[in-house]
């Protein structure tokens, strides 16, 4: 049984989201009952000022920060690593590097998901900053797969969105906006949307939209147990 290390709070209530997602996961999959029946976990919050919604004001200090939380998470005895904020797979390819343990991606892990439900047109919806730093399309692009981004009205609905679910005001009318920008996708082609923001998964868990809709944050918790438990 492996330990898994998670660098969080980027913002804070998608890692209590992720946590409880992780319980769920090992209670209804793997079966786990008792404290012992749970892989250990060990959780770093790393607030960052130079980062939030609407970009990286410091892509230096940005780095260095999550490269503090992965060696920290490494240090104290992760036996692999997961990020729970899609913008910070930015800097994958810079994490590996840090640390000896493995990191899995957000990324990586909702592109194998995609192939195996042979979606090939994906919306993508999220912050600002996943938009600009093309995290989604430089990836998939390499299997041939389509990304959709947002119109910009649609995009600073997700932004408020966004702050809604941080501020613990996220409210019905929030479900109905990602309804309408799922119907937006919907209209261009999309196979189905990514929450390309783990804190937007807070707002459609339990809720029906016009197409299929990827849990990011689901994904990575599903992918984690995967690995842990093997």
């Amino acid at each position: 049984m492996k330990t898994i290390g998670i660098l969080g709070g980027l913002g804070p209530s998608t890692t209590a989201y992720l946590n409880n997602k992780l319980v769920e996961i090992s209670q209804k999959k793997y079966g786990a009952v008792e404290d012992y029946d749970f892989n250990p976990m060990i959780f770093y919050e790393v607030p960052i000022k130079t980062f939030d919604e609407y970009g990286i004001e410091d892509k230096k200090a940005f780095l260095s920060a999550l490269k503090k939380g992965v060696k920290i998470l490494e240090m104290d005895g992760s036996d692999f690593i997961i990020i729970d904020c899609n913008t910070a797979h930015y800097f994958i390819d810079d994490l590996r590097k840090s640390v000896k343990v493995p990191i899995l991606s957000i990324i990586e892990e909702v592109l194998k998901y995609c192939e195996n439900k042979k979606y090939n047109t994906l919306g993508v919806i999220g912050t600002q900053s996943t938009v600009e730093t093309c995290i989604y399309d430089k990836v998939f692009s390499k299997c041939k797969k389509t990304i959709i981004h947002p119109t910009k009205e649609d995009e600073d609905k997700a932004v408020k969105m966004i702050l809604d679910v941080m501020g613990g005001k996220n409210n019905n009318n929030d479900i109905k906006t990602m309804k309408s920008i799922s119907n937006n996708f919907k209209k261009k082609g999309a196979d189905a949307m990514i929450l390309g923001c783990t804190e937007l998964s807070n707002i459609v868990e339990g809720n029906k939209f016009s197409l299929p809709v990827i849990d990011t944050t689901d994904i990575i918790a599903k992918a984690a147990l995967k690995y842990a438990y093997s």
